[in-house]
């Protein structure tokens, strides 16, 4: 545009997140990211029956927008395509917010659904200190970080990957990506259950109960 230059302004936003506090001692704290066009008022559900010894911290994405048309339902979005450098360093500045003013020593799970899972991928990549456990529910890792970089970033980090049987995302290039990983990670389970593109919560309570958090 003739006489025009793009620039940008840092301005302060007010976000939005769920949080579920311990009755009890913390044994596990959980940093949790929805997928596209989902607000936590509901994705936090998923996780109610996790046991409460488990602190969960579910942050909304910073983009809310109308899922269809200009009416009705809302939902959010941690990013687009559109200055989406500006968008990640927003992001990844506020889950560290979040973080700092919750953090408990106790084990951190870092938890990312589908658009989350890029998202809790980056943020994850930058913390000094690792997470005790990465899931990637029914999502793959960014393009911007190299996949044959993960035996380096998280040789000594568990992850678990849950993929939906029945999930209409699922393609050739996300099986070939999850045994890549697989292949370089030290400690790398994948979960295939009987479902489609959605966090299962009975599927991941049996999961839970398999672990030692």
């Amino acid at each position: 545009m003739s006489g025009f230059d793009a620039k940008n302004i840092a301005v302060q936003k007010t976000a939005r997140y769920h949080h579920r506090a311990c009755s009890e001692e913390t044994r596990a704290q959980w940093m949790i990211a929805h997928g596209y066009g989902m607000l936590t008022t509901y994705f936090a559900r998923k996780f109610e029956s996790l046991p409460n010894t488990n602190e969960l911290l579910v942050p909304e994405g910073l983009h809310r927008f109308y899922v269809q048309g200009t009416e009705g339902r809302v939902g959010a979005s941690w990013m687009t395509k559109e200055e989406r450098e500006n968008d990640i360093r927003d992001y990844i500045q506020y889950l560290n917010k979040l973080y700092s003013k919750h953090r408990k020593e106790a084990p951190l799970i870092a938890f990312g659904f589908s658009q989350g899972v890029a998202t809790i991928c980056r943020w994850a990549a930058q913390l000094t200190h690792k997470p005790a456990h990465l899931i990637l529910w029914a999502g793959v890792i960014p393009p911007d970080m190299d996949p044959y970089a993960w035996e380096n970033v998280y040789a000594n980090v568990p992850i678990t990957i849950f993929v939906g049987t029945h999930d209409p995302y699922r393609t050739d290039a996300h099986n070939t990506l999850y045994q890549h990983i697989k292949s370089v990670g030290k400690h790398v389970d994948i979960v295939e259950f009987d479902g489609a593109h959605a966090v299962d919560a009975q599927v991941l309570t049996e999961w839970y109960k398999r672990q030692r958090f």
